[in-house]
C-alpha cells in the first residue's frame, strides 16, 4: 500500500522485492496460489487451491482464515477498507460466466454471497462494486456496511480477455476507478498439440489439433 514493495507469487511461494530493485525476500509457502492482496495493515492476504490464508508482511507462517468450500477454490481476494472483511471469489469450473463473489471476515466466519455469476469483484472508492462475467466488467453501487448492491449491475466495458483453466481477468483496477486489461480479441492463452514424448526421443502428436492441454495423466495400465 505505500508502494515501497512488489509482492509475487513464484513457484509454491509467495515473495516480495523493493520497488527500487534489491534481493528477493521469500516470505511464506503458498501451495497452488490463487491471487493475493497487500492490506493497509501491512498483512497480505492470499487465497490457494486449499483455502484463505493471511501473513504479515515481513513474512512468517500463514495463518489459515477459512478452508475452501467443497468442490470449490477461492480466487483473488480484496481485503476491503477499514478491515471490512474479504472479498473473493469462489469457483467450482471454468467457464468465465459463472462464479459466485463471497464475503468473509477477515477472522473467519460464516461465508456471505453476494453476487452469483461473476469473478474478480473490486470494491472502489467510489462506492460500487465491479466484477466480470463472461468478459464484460459490470459496475453496481454498494453499501460497505450492509454489503447490500444498491441497484442492478450495469456493463461498462466488454472484451476483457479471461484466462482458460480459472476465467480470471486480466486486468487491474485502481481504487479511483481506472481500469487496465488485455483485450479478448488480442490476448490469448497459448495453445498447442498434446505430444508423446519417448524415453529414446523424438515426439508423436497424440491429438495434433491444438488445444489448451494441462495436467496430462497416465491411466492406471498405461495405455
Amino acid at each position: 500500500p505505500d508502494g515501497r514493495w512488489i509482492a509475487f507469487f513464484s513457484g509454491t511461494a509467495l515473495k516480495k522485492v523493493a520497488a527500487s530493485g534489491g534481493t528477493v525476500v521469500t516470505l511464506c509457502d503458498a501451495g497452488t496460489q490463487r491471487g493475493g492482496w497487500w492490506a493497509e495493515d501491512d498483512s497480505i492476504v492470499f487465497a490457494s487451491a486449499t483455502g484463505l490464508y493471511r501473513v504479515g508482511g515481513g513474512g512468517g507462517t500463514p495463518q489459515e482464515i477459512a478452508a475452501a468450500e467443497p468442490a470449490s477454490t477461492p480466487l483473488l481476494p480484496q481485503v476491503l477498507p477499514r478491515g471490512r472483511g474479504i472479498l473473493y471469489t469462489e469457483s467450482a469450473n471454468s467457464d468465465p460466466a459463472t462464479g459466485t463473489i463471497v464475503f468473509r471476515d477477515l477472522s473467519g466466519g460464516s461465508r456471505k454471497e453476494v453476487i452469483q455469476g461473476g469473478r474478480w469483484g473490486r470494491y472502489l472508492d467510489s462506492g460500487h462494486l465491479t466484477f466480470v462475467r463472461g468478459g464484460s466488467l459490470f459496475a453496481v453501487p454498494f453499501d460497505l456496511d450492509t454489503l447490500q448492491m444498491k441497484g442492478d449491475p450495469a456493463p461498462v466495458v466488454e472484451g476483457i480477455f479471461q484466462t482458460a483453466i480459472l476465467g480470471i481477468p486480466n486486468a487491474a483496477i485502481s481504487d479511483n476507478g481506472t481500469l487496465v486489461y488485455g483485450a479478448s480479441t488480442t490476448a490469448t492463452t497459448p495453445q498447442a498439440p498434446l505430444m508423446w514424448l519417448r524415453r529414446t526421443g523424438g515426439l508423436t502428436p497424440l491429438r495434433a489439433t491444438p488445444a489448451v492441454f494441462t495436467h496430462p495423466r497416465f491411466s492406471p495400465d498405461g495405455r
